[in-house]
C-alpha cells in the first residue's frame, strides 16, 4: 500500500510540483494523522476526531502536537536540523493513510 508523503513546512519548497494525491474512496477504517501547530487548532481537531470516530470508525488517530507547551514540541532551531526533524515527523506520518495538517484561510 502506498504511504502518504508529508513535506516539512519549514524547509525549501520542492523543485517540482507533483500535484495532489489521489482522493480516497472512503476514510472508513483508515488511519488519520493530525498536526496541531497553533493554539485553538486542537478545538477543530478534537471535534473532527469525535465525528470521525462516530461516523468513519478510523483504525487509528495519531496527533502530533507542536505547540510550545506540548511534550512533542520541536523548537524551530531543531526543525532546521532536517535529519532530526524529518525522523520525528516521518515517524508519525508513516502510520497515516491520510492527514490533516492545517486549514487554508
Amino acid at each position: 500500500m502506498d504511504k502518504l508523503r508529508i513535506l516539512d513546512p519549514v524547509v525549501e519548497s520542492p523543485k517540482e510540483d507533483k500535484g495532489l494525491a489521489p482522493l480516497l474512496d472512503s476514510v472508513e477504517g483508515k488511519s488519520v494523522f493530525f498536526r496541531i501547530q497553533w493554539d485553538a487548532y486542537d478545538v477543530f481537531t478534537n471535534r473532527f476526531r469525535e465525528l470521525l470516530e462516530e461516523r468513519a470508525h478510523p483504525r487509528e488517530v495519531t496527533t502530533l502536537d507542536l505547540r510550545y507547551e506540548s511534550p512533542d514540541y520541536v523548537p524551530y532551531a531543531d526543525r532546521r536540523n532536517k535529519e532530526k526533524w524529518t525522523k520525528k515527523f516521518d515517524g508519525y506520518a508513516a502510520k497515516a493513510d491520510w492527514a490533516v495538517m492545517g486549514l487554508a484561510a
